[in-house]
């Protein structure tokens, strides 16, 4: 769905990670914040396909209590883990549809279509089978986080009874 600009996406709800204490996992709120930018680039030797995935990202809820609110560094360290983690994810699905299903379900093939002077000259270049397949694929989330959620200090938490 990230990587598709054919569907609608709202909202998701996800976990990560929590960077700086891996015993907790971090509750947040993501969604595309514009669609995805691919950029394709015919060329001698594979098609080099650039995707830059854009997201908005707010926390809901962080149990570690290590107030990302209030640093910057350490805002600045979930953004990059966040980022790293989806990139990697989205790499390896793009390499499992070119390897392993040789098919393209995001629909890039639409950003390549306005390249040719007509529909004979596109599919004698074969998208699905002659270059798709061995394309050099490069993706790029870029996240920002626009909220964190109610943020509880630990002396507040003496307060609240189950």
């Amino acid at each position: 769905m990230l990587l598709d600009n054919t569907s609608e996406i709202q909202d998701m709800f996800v976990t990560y990670p929590d960077p700086l204490n891996k015993k907790y996992k971090i509750g947040a709120r993501i969604r595309k914040k514009t669609n995805t930018e691919v950029k394709m680039t015919r060329r001698n030797g594979p098609l080099k396909i650039e995707v830059n995935v854009p997201l908005e990202l707010e926390l809901i809820s962080i149990p570690s209590m290590l107030g990302y609110g209030d640093d910057l560094q350490k805002q600045k360290k979930l953004k990059q883990s966040i980022e790293r983690l989806l990139e990697n994810r989205l790499k390896k699905l793009v390499e499992k549809t070119q390897k392993k299903f040789k098919s393209e379900p995001f629909y890039w093939s639409l950003e390549i279509r306005p390249l040719f002077s007509s529909v004979k000259e596109y599919e004698k270049w074969d998208w699905t089978n002659k270059n798709f397949p061995f394309a050099d694929i490069n993706v790029n989330v870029d996240i920002e986080i626009i909220g964190f959620g109610k943020q509880i200090k630990e002396e507040e938490m003496k307060k609240v009874r189950d």
